[in-house]
């Protein structure tokens, strides 16, 4: 089983080094803020354009889920990983708890044990001024 911390660390350069793999050499790259509409601007339900309120288009729900504003995994590499030949039997599928990773479902935000994993950039190419 591959370390949760080394998969997660390459989950978030992938865009970075996506970037540099397929980079023109006639291109400029730049690291820019992504961009983040302001409040007022994303969909309210039950309010249209100027804010008045209008009748709901929803139907009636039947008992759905409400999924949490932050959603947590939690981390574990398995003891036998690192024990490897050596670990005991009577260990079973004991693990080592490294920590939790939380996303923030409204932001897209990554923490990993509260710390921000994610930076809010991305990578613009364009073509290079001769």
């Amino acid at each position: 089983m591959r370390n949760p911390l080394v998969v997660m660390s390459v989950l978030m350069l992938s865009p970075l080094l996506l970037a540099a793999a397929e980079r023109d050499p006639d291109e400029v790259c730049r690291l820019v803020p992504v961009h983040k509409p302001a409040a007022d601007v994303a969909y309210q339900p039950g309010v249209d354009v100027n804010g008045d309120a209008v009748a709901a288009a929803d139907l009636p729900s039947s008992g759905g889920i409400t999924l949490p504003a932050e959603i947590g995994i939690d981390l574990r590499i398995p003891l036998a990983d690192v024990l490897g030949a050596d670990t005991p039997p009577f260990l079973g599928d004991a693990g080592i708890d490294v920590g939790q990773v939380t996303v923030d479902r409204q932001t897209g935000a990554l923490f990993y044990n509260g710390k921000r994993l994610d930076a809010p950039y991305a990578v613009l190419c364009e073509p290079a001024e001769d």
